[in-house]
């Protein structure tokens, strides 16, 4: 409801537009923009739509973009590995695409369902790649863009085949046109991690891997690139395989690339490096400055569409390491090397070829010719190459060469024979001191010159279009020489074969002492004379002359063979050999015969060979002890070509022996005929038996193989037999493959079958198949001759490379015995060799008694080559039970315990460098064998359990027990080494800890005197408490030592150690007497003290013994008690002894024979005054003695020669080697009875003087 009052216009308006408080709002409107007002409506609705429309379309552009992983990644997706494959060849799946799409792109995990036939990219592999751009860049031009835009890629890998197979290149049609393309100013922000490329060639292979690349902001200018390579590794057949880390920095901007750093394993070996980008595609300026090889090279140059300009000068160059990244045998060249070269090569036309190079060498070699000095200069021009200079300066050698000029074309074609017939120059050779020549060519001598002899070698010539002439020279050496005279080599006929080459030439040779050449050429010992002369012309092929040598005592190496006399001369149709004699004694070989050159056949030639002994000439291939003996007889006849000829040959071997092997006899006789060699008869004798063999051997094509076809092949002897059952045939190649086909003996002792093949290159498949074999009567023994067998059934079969074999070993064995007769096992194994393991899939023995051995396991080893261990998984589980070890006593050795039984069990697993795995042992009543003295009687029973956890062995428990003594021990070693080095001897210092407890009782100790004939009785109880623990190299070991209720009586006459009772601490820095008490004749006495260990000084004593009233010595007629009071202190190397000696009870009662003294002979005796005792022995006989001897109470004389007492006081002094007495003894009244009267001493003195101690006064 509406009215319309003057110039007003109220509106009713909605509810929701009245005034807070309840008014209608009113709209007033002015007249004149009433008719603006009737168009707002439509405005508004307008808005309204537009409003709506646009928050539709963000909310649908927001659900797109929301869905955008859904509705078009998959779209994506496939484009991308369509794409790829188009491009690459490459069928791949990538697994996701993520990022906004808008500002990044982002491609996850891609990986090849198909590698590309054709390369050269064929298999690629990516975990993630991020693309982040700025599409408003774009505004800014496509620098800006690529300024703006970052990079990175992670977790690629990238295989490339450059060998060109399977790769169709693409029509010229199809070729993309050449011309200008862009290079940007600034690089986008890269970053590439975790990368691997791999590239092969056909014979060639490297790989980049740990790649990581960095490129900085793109805001400053240059670029800075930062790669990093952990690994770069090559294979090639020209260099040596190696590997290296790489780390360069690089600098990019738009007119050059700068190479600022590139070290390989942290050394520089670029200092500067620069390309220009200014003149791309039509020239490439570069210039580099690199370290190599100890020196420096500099290189400038250029290179466009058709030519390479360039100059490079080195200096300082260490020649060997340069040839070291190549892989000859011997290094070429050695010494240090300077250069400077300039070269310009057209690169479509390299005939055109402009060049110059300036080089020289010194302290070095060339092709192991010692150089002190080389220098060489060299031009190319005009199609034209020119050696212009060479010398080659040894010592006092100089070799030089001039103008050697020859065609460029041929040297690039590699028509050898073009640059022979084309080049030209001279040479000149004088050398006085050829050992010089050759220090460098490290030839194996046999022994060194001890004088270089005064000699002299000239040589002189030149070529020319194809023939080498040679004007004439020769060598001198003190009084002997050989001359060559002007001759002549054409070598323009290559094309045809060198054989057609013509030759002329005449030697004269007169050398009375050979062994003058073994000093100054690198050849093994010579020795003799030898004359001769040698005239040919004509060709290689049919040479025409004669030649004539007469040698006297000929000798190689150290061996005579004594004088040898050759005749011979050819026309142009032979060669006829009218004599060949070797001759030393009653041995000779003797020869002659013909070949003709157009037949290329030998006719009426004939050997004929007797040697008494061959030890005389086999000498340095065996040791003096073990030399080969025997005669030799033989006769060859030859005729028909040199590849099939005719003949027979027979040899007759007889006592031919070499330590205890021995061949009574032995004969062959062959027969040829073209590819066919007959063996007619093949025999040998032997302490075994005969052999004998009869076959035929027929040579392949070219000698590529051969057939050994069997008719007869025999094995008798001692009443065995084996025989070949049927023809069989062996066919084998000079590379190694060796086939058997169906070749089976059988006989009296068993059959053996061999079937199969065995290859050097290719797979191997070889079958040996053992039936019902006995070990008797051919194998005598086994083992010390303890051992037989019989009843052996075994298949052996060999597979795969010979390299790389898979075997297997399966069979059983009916019955081992022994000389015992208690011993009779049996057994089946099944056993296989594969791919670096050792399968043990069945292993079981039995015998008599329950006796029982079996074994199970995987073991990973290398039977083919180092290292013996190998990665893989363990597995070994092993037992033995042997309830009665005396019926195997016989398999060991006598130090072994024997008798009793044993039970025990191995479970390994794991690798070798982290097994774990068990061993328990169980013996009962095991006898100690008489060799392992002292040890108490047995029987012994052993109880033990290890257990291995990685670097880890716990002893759980080891327990030894008899009816005498008790002992058990527990613990742990950590950190051991890995089993791989223990058990392959690798040198290495023992590392890991040891914590070690153990504790021994012995019961009785009666047995040590059984033992002992220097000990009458000895009784108590040891026992001891050891702990061991710390680095196993050098632990600390502590014990508890207690020795209860002892008794030592030494078989002489001094009273018995009683009652003995020690305590005692042994530690790692030594031992240290707790308590140490005990009684000697009834009085105790004690010792206290220590003695202490040190790795510098030794071990050192202080010690102390005590005791009053200690019987010393008692017998019928002497007896001695004294107090007691002595030290020993000092390093055990020189000890020292002192304190006091008091007597308190002597007696001697000893009985004189006064008529046995004058009834002794009556020569005059030496007198050597008197004599103490003398320790030979060190330490002993270095120990130093301070002990005073005196008497508590006199001792008293009572015998049929005198009736007193004495009372000394002395000091022992001196060493135990020369012991000093010096001091008084005082004589108490004393009655000497003589024959003739008696003789009363009141009191006198008995002085002994310290400066000659063996002549006491009265």
């Amino acid at each position: 409801m509406s009215s319309i009052a003057g110039n007003r216009l109220v509106a009713m308006l909605p509810e929701d537009e009245f005034n807070a408080d309840g008014r209608i709002a009113t709209l007033t409107i002015s007249n004149q923009n009433f008719g603006c007002m009737m168009l707002k409506p439509k405005i508004r609705r307008f808005i309204k739509w537009v409003t709506i429309l646009t928050v539709l379309g963000l909310f649908l552009l927001a659900a797109v973009y929301h869905f955008r992983n859904i509705l078009f990644a998959p779209h994506i997706e496939r484009m991308l590995e369509k794409s790829i494959e188009s491009q690459t060849g490459i069928r791949v799946d990538i697994a996701g695409i993520r990022g906004s799409y808008i500002t990044d792109l982002v491609v996850m995990k891609v990986t090849t369902l198909k590698p590309a036939i054709s390369g050269p990219l064929t298999s690629l592999r990516l975990e993630r790649m991020r693309v982040a751009y700025n599409p408003l860049s774009l505004l800014g031009g496509i620098q800006r863009f690529l300024a703006d835009a970052s990079v990175e890629l992670q977790g690629a890998e990238l295989e490339f085949n450059l060998s060109g197979k399977g790769m169709v290149s693409k029509p010229e049609s199809e070729k993309a046109p050449s011309g200008s393309f862009f290079l940007p100013n600034q690089l986008p922000r890269i970053r590439i991690s975790k990368t691997a490329v791999h590239l092969q060639g056909s014979d060639y292979g490297t790989a980049f891997s740990g790649i990581e690349l960095e490129i900085g902001s793109a805001r400053s200018m240059p670029n800075t690139i930062e790669l990093q390579i952990a690994d770069w590794s090559w294979t090639h057949p020209q260099l040596q395989d190696g590997n290296t880390a790489v780390t360069a920095v690089i600098e990019y901007s738009k007119d050059r690339i700068l190479v600022k750093k590139i070290l390989f394993e942290n050394q520089k070996v670029a200092a500067y490096v620069q390309i220009g980008l200014n003149g791309l595609p039509e020239t490439i300026p570069f210039e580099a400055h690199l370290n190599l090889a100890s020196g420096k090279v500099a290189l400038e140059g250029k290179l466009d569409h058709s030519t390479l300009d360039a100059r490079m000068k080195a200096e300082n160059l260490e020649s060997t390491r340069l040839f070291s990244l190549f892989n000859p045998q011997k290094p070429p060249l050695t010494g240090i090397l300077a250069l400077e070269a300039n070269i310009g090569l057209p690169l479509e036309n390299p005939e055109e070829l402009k060049a110059d190079l300036d080089l020289k060498l010194i302290k070095g070699s060339i092709f192991g010719i010692a150089a002190d000095t080389l220098n060489l200069q060299a031009t190319a021009i005009d199609g034209n190459v020119s050696l212009d200079l060479l010398d080659m300066r040894s010592a006092a050698n100089l070799i030089q060469v001039r103008e050697v000029k020859a065609q460029v074309a041929p040297i690039f074609q590699g028509n050898v024979a073009d640059i022979i017939e084309t080049s030209q120059g001279t040479f000149s050779i004088d050398c006085r001191d050829l050992p010089a020549l050759f220090a460098h060519a490290k030839w194996d001598l046999t022994e060194t010159a001890v004088s270089i002899p005064k000699h002299k070698l000239l040589l002189g010539g030149e070529l020319n279009t194809g023939t080498l002439s040679l004007s004439g020279g020769g060598l001198s050496v003190e009084g002997g020489n050989i001359q060559l005279g002007p001759s002549q080599i054409t070598l323009g006929s290559l094309d045809r074969g060198f054989e057609d080459s013509a030759i002329r030439a005449d030697l004269n040779i007169d050398l009375p002492n050979l062994e003058l050449l073994s000093r100054i050429f690198p050849i093994p010992k010579l020795g003799g004379s030898l004359q001769g002369n040698i005239r040919v012309a004509g060709t290689f092929r049919s040479p025409r002359g004669q030649a004539i040598f007469n040698a006297q005592g000929i000798s190689y190496q150290g061996v005579t063979y004594g004088d040898l006399k050759v005749e011979a001369n050819a026309d142009a149709h032979s060669a006829i050999i009218k004599s060949i004699a070797l001759q030393r004694g009653q041995d000779r070989l003797m020869g002659q015969g013909t070949f003709y050159f157009d037949k290329q056949k030998f006719e009426n030639v004939n050997l004929e060979i007797a040697v008494h002994d061959i030890a005389e000439y086999t000498k340095n291939l065996f040791t003096e002890n073990h030399a080969l003996h025997g005669s030799v007889q033989g006769n060859v006849q030859l005729s028909g070509t040199l590849s099939e000829p005719d003949g027979e040959a027979e040899f007759i071997l007889a006592g031919l022996r070499r330590g205890d092997f021995n061949i009574p006899s032995a004969t062959f006789k062959v027969r040829s005929s073209g590819r066919s060699v007959a063996i007619d008869r093949a025999e040998a004798v032997t302490p075994y038996g005969k052999a004998t063999l009869t076959a035929n051997l027929l040579r392949g094509p070219a000698d590529e193989n051969f057939d050994l076809n069997i008719t007869a092949l025999t094995l008798a002897g001692h009443g065995a037999l084996l025989a070949l059952d049927n023809p069989a045939n062996i066919h084998f190649s000079p590379n190694g493959n060796l086939a058997f086909k169906n070749i089976s003996l059988s006989g009296s002792v068993g059959k053996i079958r061999l079937n199969g093949n065995v290859a050097a290159q290719n797979k191997s498949d070889l079958y040996i198949i053992i039936s019902d074999f006995n070990s008797e009567p051919w194998i005598k023994s086994l083992p010390a001759g303890r051992l037989r067998f019989s009843g052996l059934n075994a298949q052996l079969h060999l597979s795969g490379p010979i390299k790389s074999p898979s075997i297997t070993l399966t069979g059983d064995l009916a019955q081992l015995v022994s000389s015992n007769p208690g011993i009779s096992w049996s057994g089946r194994f099944d056993l296989a060799y594969l791919k670096d393991a050792l399968i043990i899939r069945q292993f079981e023995w039995g015998g008599q008694k329950a006796q029982q051995v079996a074994a199970t396991g995987s073991i990973p080893v290398n039977l083919m080559g180092k290292p013996t261990l190998r990665p893989g998984p363990l597995s070994v589980n092993a037992t033995i039970t042997l309830p009665d070890l005396s019926l195997v006593d016989t398999l060991f050795p006598d130090y072994i315990p024997g008798g009793g039984s044993l039970l025990a069990e191995l479970h390994l697993t794991g690798t070798w460098n982290d097994p774990t795995g068990k061993m328990i042992l169980k013996c009962r009543g095991l006898s100690p064998p008489p060799e392992l003295k002292p040890l108490p009687p047995g029987p012994f029973d052993i109880d033990g359990q290890i257990r291995l956890d990685g670097k880890r062995v716990v002893v759980e428990s080891i327990q030894i027990g008899s009816t005498r003594l008790d002992f058990a021990a527990k613990g742990e070693w950590t950190g051991i080494p890995a089993l791989a080095d223990l058990f392959q001897g690798v040198p290495a210092k023992l590392h890991g800890d040891v914590d070690m407890k153990g504790n021994l009782a012995v019961r009785d100790l009666s047995w040590l005197a059984a033992g002992n004939p220097s000990l009458r009785r000895v009784s108590g109880r040891l026992e001891a408490d050891v702990t061991m623990k710390g680095l196993i190299s050098n632990p600390a070991v502590d014990a508890v030592v207690r020795l209860i209720d002892s008794e030592l009586r030494l078989d002489m006459d001094v009273p018995s150690l009683q009652a003995l009772n020690l305590n005692a601490v042994v530690t790692a820095a030594g031992l240290r007497l707790q308590n140490f008490t005990g009684e000697l004749g009834g009085a105790a006495f004690q010792v206290t003290g220590f003695v202490t260990r040190n790795s510098q000084s030794g071990a050192a004593a202080d010690l102390r013994l005590q005791g009053e009233n200690l019987l010393f010595y008692r017998s019928a007629d002497l007896k001695v008690r004294a107090n007691t009071d002595l030290t020993v202190k000092g390093p055990f190397r020189r000890l020292e002894v002192a304190g006091d000696v008091a007597i308190t009870d002597g007696r001697l009662l000893k009985y004189f024979d006064f008529l046995g003294t004058l009834r002794g002979s009556s020569k005059p005796k030496t007198d050597l005054g008197l004599q103490l005792f003398s320790i030979r022995q060190p330490p002993l006989s270095d120990m130093v003695f301070d002990v005073r001897l005196t008497s508590k109470n006199p001792f008293s004389i009572r015998n049929n020669l005198a009736k007193g007492a004495i009372r000394p006081e002395l000091k022992l002094t001196g060493t135990g080697e020369l012991p000093v007495l010096a001091g008084k003894i005082y004589i108490d009244p004393t009655r000497i009875s003589l024959p003739a009267g008696s003789l009363v001493f009141e009191s006198g003195v008995i002085r002994f003087d310290p400066k000659r101690p063996d002549r006491p006064t009265l």
